[in-house]
This record gives structure tokens, sequence and C-alpha cells, in this order.
């Protein structure tokens, strides 16, 4: 196996890996998000879930994934920087959200 692709195994080990069933703070440190996965509570019904930056429920929103009829994905080529935390927020229809994230060594 190449150097990148062990890199690539070695970000999917260190992160954390869990399913989130409610708003709230999953990190008060830095850190990078690499996946998220929107589970709708119906797939028929419009759902939304916010990323925030931040600690809090009043964090500014990095990033919004609003679906019907499917599950929204975030795997992007590089993970995106929250450089005040991580906040995840379970909006209308939104079920649970399965979420990797790096937190920032200091």
């Amino acid at each position: 196996m190449n150097e990148y692709a062990l890199a690539v195994l070695e970000i999917g080990r260190q992160a954390v890996t869990e399913r989130v069933t409610t708003s709230r703070c999953l990190s008060s440190r830095p850190c990078w998000l690499a996946t998220l996965i929107v589970e709708p509570d119906n797939a028929a019904n419009e759902s939304a879930v916010y990323v925030r930056n931040g600690e809090t429920i009043v964090s500014d929103i990095l990033m919004g994934f609003i679906t019907q009829y499917s599950f929204s994905i975030y795997h992007g080529p590089f993970p995106v920087y929250f450089n005040r935390g991580l906040y995840v927020e379970l909006n209308k229809g939104s079920k649970a959200v399965f979420v990797q994230y790096l937190i920032e060594s200091i």
C-alpha cells in the first residue's frame, strides 16, 4: 500500500466516529469535519441539519444540509476546519447524523 493510502486510513483511525441523535456540542476545541451523513426520520418529509462553528445553538452556521427522499452526505476531498468547536443541530425531520471528526491536539 502506498503512503497516501496509509495516511488516509490513519486519519480514519484517529477520527471520532459517532451517531448523534440530539442537537449538541461535539467538540469545544478546534476540529476538522471529515464526514457527515443525515438520517431522515421519514424520507418523504424534508429534513434539515445545521453544523455550527462553536459550542452552542447560536454559533455561526458553516454548513446546512436540507434533503428529501435521500440521505444528505458530506464527504469532501478535504475535511472542513471549525476553529471554535463543533455543534450539530438536528432540525425538522432529522432522526440522526453519522459524523466523523478530528479534534485538533493542542
